[in-house]
């Protein structure tokens, strides 16, 4: 016989603590009467002298509707990457950069920062450009050794944020869903797909970022490619792809 296991619940909450939910209510409203656009607000509550302190406000994450979005049959060769889970709908057509970190250099030397600053000057450079970052584990964690510690400003400018998640490596957390900026990529249109290495349905084309060219900025786990890539992201399949559509010869 299985023994009996607690349950946390907060069914007793409103009656116990009815100033805060009144509270809420109309902070609530003031908020989205200001900001017009409903609102996401992070709190924290000392129950004993009823003390409220706001820790953070944005805007509520609201995924809008683009529409269907089909996924073409592509050749191997040109699918860069492929993920199949928490994928929404979204396009980035005709991008014409990808910043990529080489998930076999980072990490073998504790010059994580230098990564990040060095993600950071080409995001700067491509002010205006709606580029493809793509790099291992989780971007801006606090941990380096889970991804890359960028600060948001460094990976602004992106038009389409890929994680990898690469189990051999230690790699494979909950990936953005779990980060403090992942509302703000929603709210600045940047969209994230997720990709793990192995796993059935998903594609890390090491050959292709192998055999293209590319420049190295001021680390040599950066590289920059350049061509014409697409982003296609369906939410209803949840299948997320970038695609190289380069013309030959260029």
């Amino acid at each position: 016989m299985n023994a009996p296991r607690p349950v946390f619940t907060f069914s007793e909450l409103p009656s116990r603590c009815p100033k805060l939910f009144t509270r809420l209510k109309m902070l609530l409203s003031l908020f989205e009467k200001e900001l017009q656009l409903p609102v996401d607000m992070e709190f924290a509550y000392e129950v004993s002298d009823d003390r409220f302190t706001l820790v953070q406000l944005r805007p509520l994450s609201v995924y809008d509707d683009k529409g269907r979005v089909e996924i073409p049959d592509t050749p191997r060769e040109k699918t860069i990457l492929r993920g199949d889970r928490m994928v929404a709908n979204g396009r980035l057509e005709g991008a014409r950069h990808i910043v990529f970190v080489d998930p076999d250099i980072y990490g073998k030397q504790a010059d994580f920062a230098d990564v990040a600053r060095a993600v950071g000057e080409i995001n700067d450079r491509l002010d205006g450009e709606r580029y493809i970052l793509v790099g291992p584990g989780r971007w801006g964690s606090s941990n380096p050794l889970l991804g890359v510690p960028v600060r948001y400003n460094e990976l602004s400018n992106s038009g389409c944020l890929v994680e990898l998640g690469i189990p051999q490596k230690g790699m494979a957390p909950e990936l953005s869903y779990g980060t403090h900026f992942f509302l703000d990529l929603d709210g600045d249109n940047i969209l994230y797909l997720p990709v793990f290495d192995g796993e059935k349905n998903n594609i890390y084309n090491r050959e292709w970022f192998e055999s293209h060219p590319w420049q190295t900025i001021s680390h040599p786990a950066v590289r920059h490619y350049e061509g014409c890539f697409d982003v296609l992201l369906d939410g209803d399949s949840e299948t997320g792809v970038v695609i190289d559509k380069t013309p030959e010869g260029k």
